[in-house]
């Protein structure tokens, strides 16, 4: 494991930090939920976590609804973690 995989690249939504490998392993699971179906609306999910999505506006959610929508009906197209983190390595 390389020192990039421990350095903290994002919070979830309770504010817990996730390290480059704990955020890998969770969108590796989010892709493999939508391949098998299981991807939600915003709306659903903030219901589901009991998040207030109140903060957010009313294009911001548009936009990841259609994300999510994208993502379901073409999960083939999502590219590996990887080469977003090689590239964010590549910028800094």
């Amino acid at each position: 494991m390389s020192h990039s995989d421990e350095k903290v690249v994002a919070y979830t939504a309770s504010g817990q930090p996730l390290t480059q490998s704990q955020y890998k392993k969770r969108v590796e699971e989010g892709i493999l939920q939508c391949k098998e179906g299981k991807c939600t609306s915003l709306e659903q999910l903030s219901e589901e976590l009991g998040y207030d999505d109140a903060d957010l506006s009313d294009w911001q959610k548009q936009l990841i609804d259609k994300r999510l929508e994208c993502i379901a009906q073409n999960p083939d197209r999502l590219r590996p973690i990887e080469e977003l983190f090689d590239e964010l390595d590549r910028n800094s």
